[in-house]
């Protein structure tokens, strides 16, 4: 009789506990957290700008961006920290956001250098773990355009073959100019003078045609991105014997912070 009593004292207990549970589960499935984001960059591609939104109706919780980084760049930071870090590659940007609550908002900041020209694209995407109901706003782009950009160490070379070399015999003098870094070198020009006492057969560059004026031969070679090598090659035949000297010069426009190996000399031995 006890036995009876006391089960039927539960019941109603269990059931309310049940009921709770069932309602907390029906609530957390139904969830909903309207996020967006918007994506802004400066004119010369150093910082972007992500805006991430909630519309609720509610608190938006996990929220996370990831962001793809455009080549030819050199991550610099992102804020909040440590919330978002740099993947090791450096391309590509994580963040753990935590909760945006409904109708608040979170930024994240992501400084950039460019080291080359050209289209910068960032794309942003973000997500949290409640449902979103419209999720076409959840991904952003920014693609700020440049065509110049900060310093360009370049390097010249000058070989000439074959060495030493009979009179009459033809002498090529090749010019190479490598930008060994941080950014583009923009009108990039290579000067090759050779000496006197041969006679000129002509000039070509792998970026095109070269002019002459004099012993001077002037091969325009455009941009050099980091890392990038261009060559000029002048032909020329000896007259005299004994040794002769060619010279080659480098000039662009980006700043160049280490003009002493902007030029290179080559000398060679000409037997009679």
């Amino acid at each position: 009789m006890h036995l009876k009593s006391g089960i039927a004292a539960w019941v109603p207990r269990v059931t309310t506990i049940v009921a709770v549970l069932l309602a907390s589960a029906t609530t957390a499935a139904a969830a909903t957290a309207n996020l967006s984001v918007s994506l802004s960059a400066t004119s010369d591609a150093e910082t972007y700008t992500a805006t991430i939104s909630n519309a609720g109706p509610d608190t938006a919780t996990n929220v996370s961006l990831t962001a793809s980084l455009p080549t030819g760049i050199i991550p610099i930071n992102v804020t909040p920290a440590p919330g978002c870090v740099f993947d090791l590659p450096g391309t590509m940007v994580n963040c753990t956001l935590g909760s945006i609550l409904n109708g608040g908002s979170t930024i994240v900041t992501i400084a950039i250098h460019p080291i080359t020209v050209g289209a910068k694209t960032m794309t942003v995407q973000v997500s949290a773990a409640e449902t979103d109901p419209a999720p076409a706003d959840n991904a952003a782009s920014a693609s700020p355009s440049i065509n110049a950009v900060g310093i360009s160490d370049v390097q010249v070379t000058l070989l000439d073959a074959p060495d030493p070399i009979r009179v009459g015999q033809p002498l090529y003098y090749i010019a190479s100019v490598l930008n060994i870094q941080d950014d583009s070198a923009q009108n990039v020009m290579v000067e090759i003078t050779v000496p006197a006492g041969v006679t000129l057969v002509g000039a070509v560059s792998s970026r095109g045609a070269c002019t002459a004026t004099g012993r001077r031969f002037a091969c325009p070679l455009g941009v050099l991105n980091p890392s990038e090598t261009a060559y000029a090659l002048v032909v020329v035949v000896p007259t005299t014997s004994g040794y002769i000297w060619a010279s080659a010069l480098a000039s662009l426009t980006t700043p160049d912070p280490n003009p002493d190996n902007n030029s290179a000399a080559a000398r060679t031995w000409v037997n009679p």
